[in-house]
């Protein structure tokens, strides 16, 4: 069955989105509604509010809000329902579809952290679910920064552990036979050429992708080699100054927000685009309005792994992936909670809390001990 997806990715800097996304985001909305809305995002707060899962959930609720008032002032005779609202560290995923569309077998990932010493301010998360008959999986990235060799390096690595770490409730990786599967989010990914930078067009996507590194890398298979990309025609996403359209020039301007799709699927894209009009982030969002039809063949073995014929290294290889899962979930549980610790300590009540207790502690020295 052939239905209509329009899915956004937003890195919002470290603070909620605004009203000003959902109206530059309406700018771009179809005629007639789709029959799945995903959005994606990275950064929703603070360091300290994003260790918080509480905080940061209650802002994706009322930012689904926002969103599903503005579906419905774009397409008066819909009625849009929230299908989810999903969150791990500072990403947020929220789903919303008409009620012409018929949601079913929704399943989430727990999330996976890459950020440093396995904290989760980057990382990854996934969302199943079928839509008219089709499953659909969406995961949602943010890769970590920086523009020489060995941030590539750790991005690479990054995905790989994503991809290969999140795990969802149905028993399923993030590849699963006869579904579409979609990757987005900030991948990070910037254009350094691998580190052979030469000048460029800025008018000209093509001769800029020639020095992605997100595209060098897939092209190599050393990456997401079983996903495809739809034409990219916009300007880098990435890095803006806040405000205005004009780049950052500290900064490689670079396609970091990317949407990807499992190859094989049957698509019809309509637009893949970044929204310029949203200027509250040194990033801009970017959209993908595609048709799905057909999913892709099975790439993967019943169990849910790279079909193999040596199947006892498969076993082997499987435990070995349940393990490492569990430490470092449990690592980062613990770094995160030290992180949270460290940066509350470092704020204004933190500081507070500190010299406060510092004045008990010297009171009680002095006239108790």
């Amino acid at each position: 069955m052939h239905m209509n997806l329009f899915i956004t990715t937003f890195n919002a800097q470290k603070k909620p989105p605004s009203t000003e996304f959902t109206d530059a985001v309406g700018l771009k909305l179809p005629a007639d509604p789709a029959d799945l809305y995903v959005f994606s995002f990275q950064e929703l707060s603070s360091l300290l509010d994003s260790t918080y899962s509480n905080i940061i959930m209650d802002q994706l609720t009322g930012l689904a809000h926002t969103i599903q008032d503005m579906l419905s002032l774009k397409y008066s005779e819909a009625f849009f329902s929230i299908d989810t609202i999903e969150q791990y560290g500072g990403l947020g995923i929220i789903i919303v579809s008409p009620s012409t569309s018929h949601i079913s077998n929704m399943v989430s990932s727990k999330g996976y952290p890459v950020g440093h010493l396995y904290t989760t301010l980057k990382g990854g998360i996934g969302v199943r679910l079928k839509c008219n008959d089709q499953e659909l999986t969406f995961v949602n990235v943010h890769l970590n920064a920086g523009e020489k060799k060995h941030h590539l390096v750790k991005r690479n690595k990054d995905i790989y552990d994503i991809l290969s770490g999140l795990e969802f409730d149905d028993g399923w990786s993030v590849l699963k036979p006869m579904g579409h599967g979609f990757i987005m989010g900030d991948l990070n990914y910037r254009n350094t050429g691998a580190f052979q930078l030469g000048r460029c067009d800025f008018a000209n996507s093509n001769e800029l992708l020639k020095d992605d590194e997100l595209t060098i890398m897939r092209n190599s298979n050393i990456v997401l080699q079983m996903y495809d990309e739809a034409h990219v025609g916009f300007e880098p996403s990435y890095k803006y100054v806040v405000g205005t359209d004009k780049y950052n020039k500290k900064r490689i301007p670079s396609y970091c927000d990317r949407i990807l799709c499992v190859k094989g699927g049957n698509y019809t894209v309509f637009k893949y685009d970044a929204i310029k009009e949203c200027r509250s982030s040194d990033h801009k969002p970017v959209y993908l309005y595609v048709g799905v039809g057909d999913p892709p063949r099975d790439i993967i073995n019943n169990s849910g792994y790279l079909a193999t014929n040596t199947g006892r290294v498969t076993v082997i290889l499987r435990w070995n992936y349940k393990l490492r899962k569990i430490l470092v979930h449990q690592i980062s549980a613990i770094t995160t909670y030290l992180l949270s610790c460290g940066l509350w300590l470092n704020s204004s009540r933190g500081r507070i809390f500190t010299l406060f207790f510092l004045i008990l502690l010297m009171i009680f020295w002095k006239y108790i001990v």
